[in-house]
C-alpha cells in the first residue's frame, strides 16, 4: 500500500539536497503555470458496473483534465452501504484503482475508503491525468463526495493555444498601445517584438527602437512636465544637441542697406504657429544720424520687451553700436510676431537681429 505522504522519503531526499549545496525542485521544462486546486462534486448511489471504463452514471464523481496533480483530499458524507475506490487515469477512459488512501481522522492507510464510513480522506495521485471516487461496492443508500486536487510546484508546457474572450488567461486587453485600441478581448491583438533594422530600412517586425525622433518641424505645443519626451534628430541623422533646439527653427532679421527712419513698427520675425514663441538671442544696431537721437526697442507684438538709446553722430559723439547677446534669451508670446521699432522719427539706424522658434 502506498500513502500520498511520505516522510520519511521527504526527509531523505531534504538532506541529501542540503548535503550536495543544491535545493530540491520539481520544475520541469516549459510554461509556467499557475494552476488553481481543482475541485469536483458530487453524489453516488449506484454500482459502477464497468469499473475499468466509463462510470455508471451515479456511479462515480470524476475529476476535469488535471495539470500538475498532486495530493488529493477526499470528503464522504451521508448515509449508505457500500465500498468507495479512488481510480485514477492517464487517457480518461481505462481506469485503474489507486490503493494508498490514507484517514485523515485515524491514520489509517487502506485500499479502499471503508464500507459505509463517513470522513476525509487523503491519496497522492501525483503525475495523473485524471482521478474519479467510484463505488466498487453498493447496496443502499447516498453518498456525497468532494475531492480537492493540489497542484505541485512544476511548470508545465500548455498542449494548445491560450484562448480568446473573458477567459481568465485569455482576456488581455492591450486598449491603449500608441495612442490606438488595438485588441479588446483575447490575445489576438499582442504585438510581437522583433529584432534590429538596418540604416536606411523601413521598420519591420515591430522593433524595439531607440527614443530618437526626426524634427523638421515644431509640435504645437510644449511637452507638459512629468511626461515622457525622446531625443530629437534632424533629417540627415544629426542628433540634436542645440542650446536653441533644432538649427532650423533659426532665424535673423536686418534692416539691410536702407536705414530704419519711421517711428513706425517694422515686423522683424513673423508669428509661429499655435504654441510657437519667438526668441532673441542676439541684436546689433547703430544709429548714423547726425542730427536726431532715438529710443529702439524689440516688440513682442505692440509690447516692448527691449529697449535701448542710440544718440545721434556727431563729430564730439562719433558712431556708438549697441550689441548685445542675451544671456537670458527675450520671450516673446506664442504665436506672435516679433517687431523692432524706433521712439523718434528722422533717425538712421541699421540694424540687425536674430533669434530661434521653440515652444
Amino acid at each position: 500500500m502506498k500513502s500520498s505522504f511520505h516522510p520519511v522519503k521527504y526527509l531523505l531526499a531534504a538532506l541529501l539536497s542540503l548535503s550536495s549545496g543544491q535545493f530540491l525542485s520539481a520544475q520541469t521544462a516549459g510554461t509556467p503555470v499557475v494552476q488553481n486546486d481543482f475541485t469536483a462534486s458530487g453524489t453516488i448511489n449506484i454500482l459502477n458496473l464497468n469499473s475499468t471504463g466509463t462510470a455508471t452514471p451515479g456511479s462515480a464523481v470524476v475529476s476535469g483534465t488535471m495539470n500538475n496533480a498532486g495530493d488529493t483530499t477526499i470528503q464522504v458524507t451521508g448515509t449508505y452501504v457500500g465500498t468507495l475506490t479512488v481510480q485514477v487515469s492517464q487517457d480518461g477512459v481505462n481506469w485503474f484503482q489507486d490503493q494508498g488512501i490514507i484517514s485523515i481522522t485515524s491514520g489509517v492507510v487502506s485500499a479502499t475508503i471503508p464500507a459505509n464510513s463517513t470522513g476525509v480522506y487523503q491519496v497522492g495521485v501525483e503525475g495523473c491525468r485524471y482521478m474519479q471516487v467510484e463505488a466498487s461496492a453498493w447496496t443502499s443508500g447516498s453518498a456525497s463526495v468532494i475531492f480537492r486536487v493540489a497542484s505541485t510546484d512544476s511548470s508545465v508546457t500548455l498542449d494548445t493555444g491560450l484562448p480568446a474572450g473573458t477567459n481568465l488567461i485569455g482576456a488581455v486587453n492591450l486598449s491603449q498601445l500608441n495612442g490606438t485600441t488595438v485588441v479588446t478581448a483575447g490575445l489576438a491583438g499582442l504585438i510581437a517584438v522583433g529584432g534590429n533594422v538596418a540604416v536606411g530600412s523601413a521598420p519591420t517586425a515591430n522593433p524595439v527602437l531607440q527614443g530618437v525622433k526626426t524634427l523638421s518641424t515644431l509640435p504645437s505645443a510644449a511637452i507638459a512636465n512629468g511626461l515622457t519626451e525622446v531625443m530629437t534628430m534632424t533629417g540627415d541623422q544629426q542628433v540634436i544637441v542645440h542650446m536653441n533646439g533644432d538649427p532650423s527653427n533659426e532665424w535673423s532679421a536686418t534692416s539691410g542697406t536702407t536705414a530704419l527712419a519711421t517711428a513706425t513698427s517694422t515686423a522683424a520675425k513673423a508669428a509661429g504657429a499655435a504654441g510657437v514663441r519667438n526668441y532673441v538671442t542676439d541684436i546689433h544696431v547703430v544709429n548714423t544720424s547726425a542730427t536726431v537721437g532715438t529710443t529702439f526697442s524689440i516688440l513682442d507684438g505692440a509690447s516692448v520687451i527691449w529697449t535701448t538709446y542710440l544718440p545721434a553722430s556727431t563729430a564730439a559723439l562719433v558712431q556708438t553700436p549697441v550689441t548685445q547677446k542675451f544671456e537670458t534669451p527675450l520671450k516673446g508670446t506664442a504665436a506672435t510676431a516679433l517687431n523692432v521699432q524706433c521712439g523718434t522719427t528722422g533717425a538712421a539706424v541699421y540694424y540687425n537681429v536674430s533669434g530661434y522658434q521653440n515652444n
